[in-house]
């Protein structure tokens, strides 16, 4: 196993573990050399490769260049474990999209289609079939394209040679030829490219109906059964992929890639546009009137469509952790009456608990409890997200003091489920906010053997670590937080882990840790390369700079913040300390000054972010450098 911190074959600097892919862990790592991330795929089973084999698979892969493929490197051996080196891909996988209910609209799925299919005829020419297409191994990157990734249980069409299966996404001819290697039983089934038609056909099912496929239902009702807002031509397309009999699938993925692009000569509606075309000159009036309805109709598309890219601009917004735009985007959505009628109570649910979480991340408990308090009335509905709504709703109300409330919620939740693990963790929460930190301590030890979700067990070593920072075990909350990285990463738990480096660094007696340093600006770094860095997060990435005697770094990260939250008095308050730090007066002088100024004309909610400490340092500075009373 690779931990955070270590460097494999004095070239990959590991970040975190990520997931598990078909064939093994991946871990996340920076390419010291190339300057990038990567990723590094453990193998399973790596003693059952031939040296000869391994070679040969990766050659194949690493000849592999599409523009909607990871590169593959190559693959290195470490401590007996044999890891794969492929590129780092931004983005949100298809899966996320599934379990937020986000209605997609037609001419993005036939777009991602197009795409997907575009890349496996290029793969299917190479004589590889993929075997292992899935919504979490379909990355849609920022810029709007899909990435296909994980080759790890791919195969040469010739040898054939079948590692797996996915249980919900493989086709029927892939399932049964691993049950019969499974059970010792011989098989002439030889899966083909049509494996990867059925895979991405039923990946696309998923996200079209929200219903997750069974390979062993039988009786699984196609797509056209449905009740869908998706045009016939679409759900016949899909329901052709889909198909249990191969004769009466696409044949190869060209053919599906030519029936996407011929929708539009089939479609009903485009005949018809056509022959209205035809008879413009003998029909001039009912042209007329065809072109007002064609107008009410376009105009009720745009607004269908508008209101599908703001929430998926939404749903990235949260990934990245960027907290205005989040807020803005799904305010607008909530009061844009013209959404009215297309955001459904699942999305509206959606949108209301993810801005709970999007405040309560950021330590502001009050706000995150009106939007919590205003999701109840959808919960009820929402069975798969109700448990965690429960648990993060009641600790909000523990965070903001508001313990009557919360001990309702947490009678609620002791009716609803049998497991009581989920009060214990909220329990721990109270003595937490009631500063009782070694007993919530005791109660998280406590639940040490329990079965609990990554969620819960993320959220239990989050706590940890807040606990043990306010008492003052710094290397302790370092530990705790990163094994909560181990369950899930997101810019909160990262954000938590640099500051709980700076508190490390800051209590060396008498000197600072330039190590910790060091580490937390790796933190911050990856902060800003991933998601969206906030002020305070741009002020403790200058400060690492500083305090290591990195003046110009500093000063570049400060400036990059200035441009992105202008007139905020604590970046040109860090800005003169800086340039203090390399005795430019002048500099220094006109930063104080600004910073004064800004800070006259900020509400008092931005006053209020600054510690007296602080105000006061920069009242002595303004004093010295500009020689002025504040």
């Amino acid at each position: 196993m690779l931990y955070s911190g270590n460097i494999i074959d004095n070239t990959y600097y590991i970040e975190n573990e990520i997931g598990h892919g078909g064939m093994g862990v991946i871990y996340r790592a920076y390419h010291l050399r190339l300057q990038k991330y990567v990723v590094l795929k453990k193998l399973k089973m790596a003693e059952s490769y031939s040296p000869v084999l391994l070679r040969t698979e990766v050659d194949s892969l690493k000849k592999l260049h599409h523009t909607y493929l990871p590169q593959v490197y190559d693959y290195i051996k470490h401590e007996g474990d044999i890891y794969t080196i492929i590129d780092y891909i931004e983005g949100c996988d298809l899966e996320k999209y599934i379990i937020s209910g986000v209605y997609i609209e037609e001419s993005q799925l036939i777009k991602w289609l197009k795409q997907l299919c575009e890349v496996l005829v290029y793969v299917h020419s190479q004589g590889i079939i993929h075997a292992d297409i899935k919504p979490a191994n379909i990355i849609v990157t920022p810029s709007g394209d899909i990435c296909l990734i994980d080759f790890g249980i791919s195969f040469n069409e010739h040898d054939k040679l079948i590692k797996g299966y996915s249980r919900n996404y493989s086709s029927p001819e892939q399932y049964y030829v691993v049950y019969c290697i499974q059970h010792g039983i011989p098989t002439d089934v030889r899966p083909d490219e049509q494996t990867d038609i059925y895979s991405l056909g039923i990946t696309f099912y998923h996200l079209m109906t929200g219903q997750k496929p069974d390979i062993e239902d039988i009786h699984q009702p196609m797509l056209s059964e449905f009740s869908l807002n998706y045009s016939d031509i679409l759900v016949g397309i899909i329901d052709k992929a889909i198909r249990r009999d191969t004769a009466e699938r696409f044949a190869d993925m060209k053919q599906m890639y030519q029936a996407l692009n011929d929708m539009r000569k089939k479609d009903i509606r485009y005949r018809k546009y056509i022959i209205l075309q035809i008879l413009t000159s003998f029909v001039a009036v009912v042209m007329i009137l065809a072109g007002v309805s064609i107008v009410i109709l376009e105009t009720k598309q745009k607004r269908i469509n508008r209101y599908s890219a703001e929430y998926n601009q939404f749903i990235v917004y949260c990934e990245n952790g960027d907290v205005t735009n989040a807020i803005n985007t799904a305010e607008n959505i909530l009061h844009n009456k013209d959404y009215e009628s297309f955001c459904r109570e699942r999305e509206h649910f959606y949108i209301l608990y993810s801005l709970g979480e999007v405040y309560y991340d950021n330590n502001n408990y009050a706000n995150a409890v009106q939007y919590y308090k205003r999701a109840y009335r959808y919960v009820e509905s929402m069975k798969e997200e109700s448990k965690d709504y429960y648990r993060n709703y009641a600790i909000a109300l523990v965070r903001n003091g508001d313990f009557v409330q919360a001990q309702k919620i947490i009678d609620e939740i002791s009716r609803k489920y049998s497991s009581q693990e989920v009060v214990t963790i909220i329990n721990a929460q109270m003595n937490y906010q009631q500063g009782e930190y070694r007993k919530s301590i005791g109660l998280l030890d406590s639940l040490e053997n329990a079965v609990l979700s990554s969620e819960e067990k993320y959220g239990i070593y989050v706590l940890y670590s807040d606990n043990y920072s306010k008492l003052g075990m710094y290397e302790e909350a370092v530990k705790a937080l990163d094994k909560a990285r181990n369950f899930k990463e997101d810019v909160y738990v990262l954000r938590k882990l640099a500051g709980a480096y700076l508190n490390l660094a800051y209590s060396s007696e008498g000197t600072t840790d330039n190590q910790s340093l060091n580490y937390a600006r790796g933190i911050y770094a990856l902060i800003e390369s991933q998601y969206a860095l906030s002020v305070d997060d741009g002020i403790n990435y200058s400060q690492t700079y500083r305090l290591t005697g990195n003046a110009p770094e500093a000063l570049r990260i400060l400036q990059e913040l200035d441009n992105k939250f202008p007139e905020n008095y604590r970046i040109y308050m860090h800005m003169a300390i800086t340039y203090s730090s390399i005795h430019n007066v002048g500099k220094t002088a006109e930063c104080c000054a600004r910073a004064r100024e800004y800070y006259l004309k900020a509400g008092e909610t931005q006053k209020a972010e600054i510690s007296e400490h602080d105000l006061d340092t920069l009242k002595g500075m303004y004093q010295e450098y500009c020689q002025r009373t504040w």
